[in-house]
């Protein structure tokens, strides 16, 4: 996903968000503790959005996807969501599931994708941003990635 007008710079330089589409088979709750896979689907893209989300400087990491035929869900740490519950208010919408994996060091809990949206709105999701990330920090970021793409032209 890219970023094209500067309104939404503040959310791509402190997200980063991967999608993924069309699973059925590898993904779901009782995969996570009894599939015969070495590492279920879940994971590896938990710890694949990580891996880049640190490369490129990210603050949070948030992984989309949907199931064939499904509602699609949204994953983030536990930490970020309580952080989003402390400033938006308490999460009523629908059901969640927490997921503690012992090969990494933060929970993550999954919850719909359009009840999430409803919850937390664009403006929302601004103020948010706003009060995490510091305009300094924004600008910084800003001229970094001009550089970076500077360079690759």
């Amino acid at each position: 996903m890219m970023a094209t007008h500067k309104i939404s710079k503040p959310f791509e330089y402190t997200f980063l968000l991967e999608f993924k589409k069309g699973y059925n088979k590898d993904v779901g709750a009782l995969l996570l503790v009894d599939s015969k896979q070495k590492e279920p689907a879940l994971l590896r893209w938990w710890i694949k959005n990580e891996k880049i989300k640190v490369e490129a400087e990210r603050k949070y990491g948030l992984l989309v996807f949907q199931r064939n035929r499904m509602h699609p869900c949204i994953v983030m740490t536990v930490d970020l969501f309580n952080q989003l519950e402390q400033h938006i208010g308490q999460w009523k919408q629908t059901n969640f599931i927490t997921i503690d994996f012992v090969s990494i060091t933060s929970k993550i809990i999954i919850v719909p994708l359009y009840p999430f949206l409803n919850w937390c709105s664009s403006k929302t999701m601004k103020l948010f941003i706003n009060s995490q990330v510091s305009k300094k920090e924004l600008l910084c970021k800003q001229k970094k990635i001009r550089k970076i793409t500077r360079r690759k032209k």
